[in-house]
């Protein structure tokens, strides 16, 4: 298996299948061995911070490694949201969480990043148009009967956005109060059985 924390989305070096939803179905379940460090309140009521497994924080996948045959899935974890009470039993990321994730960081950052027209018009403007996106995708892919992995709807976004996207996403984070659920974002790539699949010692070629 292959599990590691990127500084930046631009290990991807052909680029990312970006999911514009956080599908529930991708996100981990099963402890993975990694942890990431939380806020929590100890058993005399004081915030205190602790380590905490991955598949415990709220997160969603961002998308697939392209050229990675969708075996490669990258992950962001929100170690902020851990604390609010609709996370105790959950690590699906809530709708409103999801718009305000989508509208007020993602999106902006990609509109202020991708400097390609013909890409930014296939790009949806709003969490509105995505999810909308995302239905119409599953209405007819659900007639031929496909699987729901093979439903999610994906965007290229090339590698050589992607740098200064991720970079973009911490700075909208950093410099907007409204955003600090947000506070360290965390990448994580996670794959299974890619022994055969990826024969390399290096992920930038992925």
């Amino acid at each position: 298996s292959v599990c590691c924390f990127p500084s930046s989305l631009a290990f991807a070096r052909n680029g990312i299948d970006w999911h514009p939803r956080a599908h529930p179905i991708l996100n981990l379940n099963a402890d993975i061995h990694f942890s990431l460090t939380v806020s929590a309140y100890n058993s005399r009521g004081d915030l205190a911070t602790r380590h905490l497994p991955l598949h415990k924080i709220p997160h969603y996948c961002f998308g697939s490694v392209a050229g990675s045959t969708k075996s490669l899935l990258l992950f962001i974890f929100f170690p902020e949201l851990h604390l609010e009470s609709q996370y105790e039993h959950s690590t699906y990321l809530s709708k409103q969480d999801q718009q305000l994730w989508l509208d007020a960081v993602l999106l902006p950052a990609i509109g202020k990043t991708v400097n390609d027209s013909t890409l930014a018009s296939y790009l949806p403007a709003s969490e509105d148009n995505a999810s909308r996106g995302v239905t119409a995708v599953a209405a007819e892919t659900l007639k031929r009967k496909e699987s729901a992995r093979e439903q999610l709807l994906e965007y290229r976004l090339q590698h050589q956005y992607l740098d200064q996207l991720w970079t973009t996403i911490l700075e909208r984070i950093a410099e907007n109060p409204g955003l600090a659920r947000f506070n360290g974002a965390t990448l994580f790539v996670h794959a299974k059985n890619t022994k055969l699949a990826h024969m390399t010692d290096n992920l930038t070629v992925a």
